[in-house]
């Protein structure tokens, strides 16, 4: 009996032992020989679902003794076990899907789990292409994931122990980075927003992202999200109000926007070697500004936004509406609106 039902026939679980690499995206990268476990299911793929891994990094200050690394993965598995049994009897989960459970896995704040693309450092061969790590969050971790972003949350756990993009195992020691009532000085708590399927793209001249650097910002409409967008702004009467789209990292960006209340100034999770002037971000936001007479737009928090005006914002929301391309030059830049196709 799994955490959320039975198992059912065809659904296996997989386990590998693997190094891990602490460090990424900084000088100091160091490799942890065999210190992490990967479990991942085998059979769900053949319903037309992602198979689903998870990972334990065994460090010894949490897990001692074998006894006490063989029972994480004993509780692991049985979790696996029952999220794949409950993804069975569900629509196909997608990456972003927040989860929360009445017990705590493996250490009893962990109540909490994000499913998401598994970035490059903790992708044992055992997990197949199109799988989704379910990365364990505390309670109040996976609250602000569904008020703002599950990307919030990751890049700062990236920020946190300077890995690029996130640390995808299960860390039995970690803190929440989650800071409670100063969240809510955010901007997506103060604007109509939606999650949906975009990515944002920001590209700059220079390594320092100030608005006079910006080259090009790039809005692309993934597939998924085409149609609900489309219906939505053909039928939303003309409004000059904000409004927020809260996506998915752009699969390009080497560099993830990461924000926390009062942080001042840029800060990004990037990768190693890289210079940091393409910048992806959770969120991408419309704030019509009548005052101006030009097309702006500034880095806000971990996304951007844009402040057209108001002829500009009446094309923006044709464009949305009819699935059009439509590019718009700025005071800094040029904007560009896409469509995946």
């Amino acid at each position: 009996m799994g955490l959320f039902g039975k198992r059912r026939h065809g659904i296996e679980i997989v386990s590998e032992s693997h190094d891990l690499e602490l460090g990424v995206g900084t000088r100091f990268v160091s490799v942890l020989a065999d210190a992490g476990t990967t479990l991942v299911t085998r059979g769900l793929a053949a319903t037309g679902r992602p198979e689903l891994a998870l990972v334990l990094f065994r460090a010894p200050a949490a897990f001692p003794d074998a006894q006490s690394e063989r029972a994480a993965l004993a509780e692991m598995t049985e979790f696996l076990r029952g999220l794949a049994s409950r993804a069975e009897q569900s629509p196909p989960m997608r990456a972003g899907t927040v989860l929360t459970f009445e017990r705590g896995l493996v250490r009893p704040h962990l109540q909490g789990m994000v499913l998401v693309k598994p970035p490059l450092l903790g992708r044992a061969a055992c997990v197949p292409a199109g799988a989704l790590v379910g990365v364990p969050l505390f309670l109040d971790e996976a609250e602000l994931a569904e008020q703002s972003s599950p990307y919030r949350v990751l890049t700062r756990l990236g920020m946190e122990i300077q890995e690029f993009p996130f640390p995808p195992w299960l860390d039995a020691l970690r803190s929440s980075v989650a800071l409670g009532e100063p969240e809510q000085s955010s901007w997506l708590c103060r604007m109509p927003s939606a999650r949906t399927e975009v990515a944002v793209l920001a590209e700059h001249t220079d390594p320092n992202p100030n608005p006079a650097h910006l080259a090009r910002l790039s809005l692309e409409i993934r597939a998924g999200a085409r149609d609900a967008i489309m219906r939505t702004f053909s039928t939303r009467p003309a409004t000059i109000e904000p409004i927020a789209f809260v996506g998915v990292p752009n699969d390009e960006a080497k560099a993830w926007l990461a924000w926390r209340p009062g942080q001042q100034g840029f800060c990004a999770v990037i990768a190693p070697g890289v210079t940091p002037v393409e910048l992806t971000g959770t969120f991408f936001g419309f704030a019509p500004d009548l005052k101006f007479d030009v097309d702006r737009a500034l880095m806000a928090e971990d996304g951007y936004m844009l402040f057209p005006t108001a002829a500009s914002w009446r094309r923006i929301q044709t464009a949305l509406a009819t699935g059009a391309p439509l590019t718009l030059p700025l005071q800094h830049g040029r904007f560009e609106l896409t469509w995946q196709r």
